[in-house]
């Protein structure tokens, strides 16, 4: 097989197209290439045989789910004689010894620096400081912590009476990422949660440490847990396990991965282009693309040996073919083990209302809903099998727990009662079993996440108050929307919000109207209206949203009135710390004045305009070579903090390019901005210049437009840092009491010029996308004339159902060619030198030096490219922030001199003296000229 037939074979299996060059590395190893997860990966060598002739060998492959999916490349036997193939599958051999010695040392060095890791971590002290663990709701019990907050799960191989082999970590970022050490050996390794004796006859095992600690919580610790860390590795762990206490019952706390509806819906949008999945029928249908292109689509329901269900799907477009199955690997998995190993169960975590959440574990359940909940599903079935172990699965036809329709889980085990048994179709092609789970009014969102973030209980009553339908509701109605168990799980959860009567627009039957107004002049309209802000001539007008002077209100109202309520003994007093801005809507609101009054708009979903919006997003990030993640990263930046209201993003957005009219301001301002209503704002130099901030008061949402000049840049640019990870706000405003606000405000900027804001080159802020491709005047016209007619309710209702993933308001952005120029552009004259010197692009080596001689290059190299040279002594200082610096004896020629030195570590075994005499005669730096 020649080259270019093995790159048409990977590109007709569906295999993106190879990075670079477009041709394949040979060297045995593997390698991942793509987009997102990079989950196209290949594994090719090239061997030349005696007669000269040169073969490629090996395969190459794209995962899918738990299949990688492997295609071997074919031999050309041709004109190869029997002595030839003895010596080609000689080589190979050697070949594969060479390989497994390499796995075997890259896994060993993995352990060893697992053990380093591990060694120098501490036990955690109080799971409060520790956002992963805090998030999860479980302590850090067999895992550790090291000194910036990483969270260690110790991965080890266990084996009756020998010393467990701790293999890797598993490192649990902040923000919930994971990883493990690279090259470690992973298969059957385990972190066992308790201990293991003789006498124990229950022995847990699940995927996760959260899921693992959160069942070890619900049952009060009556069972050990064994955390195999993925689906892939319960049945090696599930082994061993078995062959060191063969008498015991392994229960399988599995995950409940059950979207696999939306992952056939996804992958064939995300490969394949197609936006509506064809019927899941075993019959082919014929879609088409955006592009036009034709692409037959072939799915059936199937199930395995142990009746989960899944779904096979046969996709071709041209000579593209890919073979796709879609699975619930959690329980799949769960379920294998068990009928392996016998004597097994399998639970999973029901849930009262998971709608269309990815929640799948027991930690999940336990969250979202109660550890209660999880007591309630795991007591019986641990009670049972304490009291009477169960039947070895081997002699069972099935699992003792069947997987049920989406949106109807049955109870895990079940306590010993009948299984549930979920309907199955028939292998061999046949419609889904009717799940009875149609979505339900605005697509099915109404879940127990959904309540917690958009309802809030209206202080003094029982009514719920929906601030995304501008509802108020009786609670019976509520709990008809979200379910009986979702609404008590609501109404007692610690998220709850809470929302003063006085801060709702007048309604009508419920729903709110526009043209409430402050009603006549009366005593109970001031007591409801106006609250005294204590220790200020200010009071708050709950109508106007707005502080307001005690001489302005009399002017207003009256001095009659304002003095009568004044006087009365009903008049409502805050202190003016109290007066907060809490979108969280968590403040206690009989002693808290809280100025967050929701959202103005109603979403209302229209894909149709949607598309639009998204064309126009799309068409700002396509300049960046990384733009799809790009476009992904900020759908997800301003979905999140509209899925969770007052989430301060501790990152901004900064569109930059010098090309008009590319819809920069059409999009997060005319489209983002009023989403926000007056919590959004735009500013511009005179906000961050005014001495008074009221401007940033109340805000959740602000784009900036060109709003730093050239002499401006680097004074106020601490402002616009505070503003994006700041915590507070100083909020000033003529005549009226400084005061604090906690801060919402999620900044974008757009400008203009190359180096809109100064970059720094650590910078953790900043999104930078160059926005240089013109939309055409036909979609921005498209786009302007929908804008009051629904186009921005249909996007703030795609952005509240948007998947973010694990996006959160800590994620870091990405790197972009753009923001690398702009941080290359902005770098000081001395640190663009010591980049060049580094890199080998001077004539000088990169070795140990004197600081002299270092200073008369870095002249020469000012004079060069025209830049200031700074003093010998400013530079030495700014330079070793890069380099180390001391005075050493150094001997050039005959006398030996204290002189200053920059070391920089190398391999070289020559002595200081002579790597500065190296350095001063390739520099050809004369001494004393």
């Amino acid at each position: 097989m020649t080259l270019d037939d093995l790159i048409a074979e990977m590109r007709g299996h569906g295999l993106p197209a190879l990075p670079g060059d477009g041709l394949p590395i040979r060297n045995g190893k593997i390698h991942r290439f793509g987009k997102g997860g990079k989950k196209a990966w290949y594994r090719l060598r090239e061997l030349t045989l005696d007669n000269g002739q040169q073969q490629i060998v090996g395969s190459f492959g794209q995962w899918h789910g738990r299949d990688p999916g492997t295609v071997s490349v074919t031999f050309d036997w041709t004109g190869i004689t029997d002595a030839e193939k003895a010596e080609f599958e000689r080589r190979q051999a050697d070949l594969d010894k060479q390989e497994q010695e390499r796995k075997a040392r890259i896994s060993a060095a993995a352990a060893g620096r697992a053990r380093g890791q591990w060694a120098m971590a501490k036990a955690v002290a109080n799971p409060d400081d520790i956002a992963y663990l805090k998030r999860k709701q479980i302590n850090g019990a067999f895992a550790r912590v090291t000194a910036d907050g990483m969270l260690l799960i110790p991965a080890r191989k266990y084996r009756r009476d020998v010393r467990p082999e701790l293999t890797s970590v598993q490192k649990i970022a902040p923000d919930g990422s994971k990883k493990f050490n690279t090259g470690a050996e992973m298969t059957g390794a385990a972190c066992l949660l308790g201990t293991i004796d003789d006498t124990t006859r229950l022995i847990g095992v699940a995927e996760g440490y959260a899921s693992g600690q959160s069942v070890r919580i619900a049952t009060d610790e009556a069972i050990p847990i064994m955390v195999a860390f993925s689906a892939g590795n319960l049945a090696a762990v599930a082994r061993q396990l078995r062959a060191d206490f063969p008498d015991a019952v392994l229960v399988f706390f599995a995950d409940d991965d059950w979207q696999i509806h939306q992952r056939y819906a996804r992958d064939l949008l995300e490969d394949f282009d197609i936006e509506t999945p064809p019927t899941i029928d075993g019959m082919d249908h014929t879609c088409l693309t955006k592009g036009d292109d034709r692409v037959t689509v072939r799915a059936w329901h199937r199930a395995d040996a142990n009746s989960t269900p899944f779904i096979e799907a046969d996709v071709r477009c041209g000579r593209r073919m890919q073979r796709w199955k879609f699975e619930n690997a959690g329980i799949a998995s769960a379920r294998a083990a068990a009928r392996e190993v016998g004597n097994a169960e399998v639970v999973y975590p029901v849930f009262a209302a998971r709608g269309e959440n990815k929640w799948t574990d027991f930690n999940d359940l336990h969250v979202e809903e109660a550890i209660d909940v999880v007591r309630a599903q795991l007591a019986p079935i641990v009670l049972r099998l304490l009291s009477a172990p169960a039947e070895s699965m081997s002699e069972s036809p099935a699992p003792s727990v069947s997987l049920a329709p989406p949106g109807e889980g049955v109870a895990g085990a079940g306590g010993g009662d009948e299984p549930s048994t979920a309907s199955i179709a028939d292998p061999s092609g046949s419609p889904a079993p009717s799940a009875g789970d149609e979505p339900g009014v605005m697509g099915g969102i109404f879940t127990l996440g959904w309540a917690l973030s958009h309802c809030a209980l209206v202080q003094g009553s029982t009514d719920v108050w929906d601030s995304l339908n501008k509802l108020r509701m009786k609670r019976a109605a509520f709990v008809d929307m979200v379910g009986k168990d979702a609404a008590k799980s609501w109404a007692a959860h610690g998220a709850r919000r809470t929302i003063s009567p006085r801060d709702l627009p007048r309604t009508i039957r419920g729903v709110a109207v526009e043209d409430g107004g402050a009603g006549e002049d009366h005593i109970v309209m001031m007591l409801d209206r106006y609250t005294l802000l204590y220790g200020t001539k200010t009071v708050w007008d709950a109508y106007n949203r707005s502080i307001l002077g005690y001489d302005a209100m009399t002017l207003a109202r009256g001095i009659e009135l304002s003095s009568r309520w004044l006087k009365h003994p009903l008049r409502r007093e805050v202190d003016l710390d109290k007066l907060v801005f809490d979108p969280t809507q968590k403040v206690d609101l009989d002693t808290h004045i809280n100025m967050f009054q929701g959202f103005p708009l109603i979403p209302k979903k229209n894909d149709a305009h949607v598309d639009l919006v998204l064309q126009l997003l799309y068409n700002l990030c396509s300049h960046e070579k990384n733009a799809d993640e790009v476009f992904r990263w900020v759908l997800s930046w301003l979905a999140y903090p509209l899925q969770h209201p007052g989430a301060k993003m501790q990152t901004a957005l900064l569109f930059f390019g010098e090309k008009q009219g590319t819809g920069k301001s059409l999009f997060f301002e005319g489209i983002i901005k009023p989403i926000y209503g007056a919590a959004g704002a735009t500013g511009g130099q005179h906000q961050l210049e005014a001495t008074f901030t009221t401007w940033r008061s109340q805000k959740l949402y602000v784009v900036f437009e060109e709003i730093l000049s050239r002499q401006d840049k680097y004074s106020h640019f601490g402002v616009i840092k505070h503003m994006i990870t700041g915590r507070d706000a100083s909020i000033t405003q003529k005549f009226k009491d400084d005061r604090t606000e906690a801060n919402h405000l999620n900044c974008v900027m757009l400008s203009n010029e190359f180096q809109a804001v100064p970059i720094e080159p650590e910078d953790r802020r900043f999104l930078v996308v160059e926005a240089r491709v013109h939309p055409g005047e036909e979609l921005l016209e498209k786009i302007k004339a929908l804008l009051e007619r629904g186009l921005i309710e249909a996007f703030y209702a795609f952005l509240l159902e948007y998947d973010v993933g694990t996006f959160n308001e800590h994620t870091k952005p990405l790197m972009t060619p753009s923001k690398e120029r702009v941080i290359n552009f902005g770098r000081p004259d001395w640190e663009a030198f010591y980049l060049s010197w580094k890199a080998g692009d001077l004539a000088a080596p990169y070795c140990c030096c004197l600081s002299e001689d270092l200073y008369v290059v870095y002249s020469r190299y000012c004079n060069r490219f025209g830049f200031r040279s700074l003093s010998l002594t400013k530079f030495s200082e700014l330079l070793a922030q890069r380099v180390a610096k001391s005075r050493q004896w150094v001997q050039l020629g005959v006398k030996k001199q204290l002189l200053t030195v920059f070391h920089v570590e190398s391999d070289s075994t020559d002595t200081l003296s002579k790597q500065c005499q190296t350095f001063r005669d390739l520099a050809d730096i004369r001494v004393g000229a």
